[in-house]
């Protein structure tokens, strides 16, 4: 059986409660992850952001860039020879 193919939305952001909301923690849990180098975030002012790419790697256990990308080539590549047939 095959699963049907998802678009994501990869690109732009989430704050911290959005990511807290996404991974069902509190807003301090997720500081927390972020402070002990666990979370990938940015710094935007004095906001913490946690791009979507580095969460989806982190939901999916994934810590290297290299993969990361592989990973999304593949699976964009794959949405597009579905969408082509």
């Amino acid at each position: 059986m095959t699963l049907p193919v998802q678009k994501i939305d990869l690109n732009g952001t989430y704050t911290v409660r959005e990511t807290a909301k996404i991974l069902q923690l509190t807003d301090d849990k997720v500081y927390a992850l972020i402070h002990a180098g666990e979370l990938p975030f940015i710094k935007v002012g004095r906001q913490y952001r946690i791009g979507r790419v580095r969460l989806w790697a982190f939901v999916n256990g994934i810590e290297d860039a290299a993969s990361i990308e592989e990973i999304i080539r593949s699976a964009l590549h794959g949405a597009d020879a579905k969408q082509d047939q």
